[in-house]
């Protein structure tokens, strides 16, 4: 292969490998990352910075019945029911390369960055919710037995 300018004028060329590219996260790949989230949290881009997201699977869910769970249990329990259902949910949606994106009230924002992985972990949820209730039911000693467990939708 041969260079030839022919241009009157010096130009200079860049050659370079790009294999790497397919190896490199891209923005809803980032923003998916639990890691990333929990690592730069209080980052934010600078005035005039863009980054630009094609596609990003997000997966709300709600604490049905919560304001009755405060009602019924008192702030203080309702509070623990609610952070244990936090946690378990953060770990479902890790275990399904999804983040956190936020917690609301009682409900939670995940992204994912594959739509099916945001579609099985809410079936993980689900898978979850109706394990503990078989538990409940088979068990008067469970630690709310007498506290009927939240849906959560």
């Amino acid at each position: 292969m041969a260079f030839v300018n022919d241009a009157g004028f010096e130009l200079a060329a860049l050659i370079e490998d790009r294999t790497w590219v397919r190896d490199a996260l891209t923005a809803p790949e980032v923003i998916s990352l639990q890691a990333f989230r929990d690592l730069f949290a209080e980052a934010t881009l600078r005035p005039g910075d863009d980054a630009g997201v094609s596609q990003v699977a997000l997966l709300f869910t709600d604490l049905q019945g919560s304001t009755a769970l405060y009602e019924r249990v008192g702030d203080a329990a309702a509070y623990n029911i609610v952070r244990e259902h936090f946690a378990l949910l953060a770990a479902i949606v890790r275990d399904h390369d999804g983040a956190v994106v936020k917690t609301i009230g009682d409900a939670v924002m995940a992204s994912f960055s594959d739509p099916a992985q945001a579609v099985r972990a809410a079936l993980a949820m689900q898978a979850r919710r109706s394990a503990r209730l078989d538990r409940e039911s088979a068990t008067s000693s469970s630690k709310w037995a007498s506290t009927p467990a939240p849906a959560w939708s």
